[in-house]
């Protein structure tokens, strides 16, 4: 009679076992917090962004909107609301976003407006430079990064 000695299968994990398989799990649990943390920071981001671009952008349209050039009492003094052509807003800045009667706009006061507003260097499109303005406006959020908008104004007339 052929007697077997009985074997015993594995009743656990080795030690070697448990320590590889708790090495990867750091490793994958580190990926996922870095990449929460990274998330995590950016996420005001996008508002100020935006919030930077749509300032910028209604202040473009309201430079690009105004007269090309001075009517024949034109004004040229720092109060916005008496701007009545493109070249009245060049070096215009103001910290704290504004509505074009001086109100304060709520929660942005930290932004900062610029307006530029110069003549292109050469003609475009068969149109004089003297006849065009570029309009650059730079919004800085909270955070201090710009966003800036750059737009034309021709004289049609």
């Amino acid at each position: 009679m052929c007697t077997r000695p009985w074997r015993r299968g594995q009743a656990g994990v080795t030690l070697w076992e448990l320590l590889s398989a708790l090495f990867i799990v750091s490793i994958a649990i580190a990926g996922v917090v870095q990449i929460y943390a990274v998330t995590t920071e950016a996420n005001a981001d996008p508002l100020l962004r935006k919030q930077a671009l749509m300032v910028a952008e209604a202040m473009l349209e309201e430079v690009t909107l105004q007269a090309f050039s001075a009517p024949a009492a034109g004004y040229n003094g720092g109060k916005r609301a008496l701007f009545d052509h493109v070249a009245a807003y060049n070096g215009y800045t103001v910290t704290g976003i504004r509505n074009a009667d001086g109100v304060a706009v709520p929660g942005l006061e930290a932004y900062r407006v610029a307006v530029r507003v110069t003549h292109p260097a050469a003609a475009i499109g068969g149109i004089a430079a003297d006849q065009i303005w570029v309009v650059t406006v730079t919004v800085s959020d909270g955070m201090n990064q710009p966003t800036v908008l750059t737009g034309y104004r021709f004289n049609y007339g």
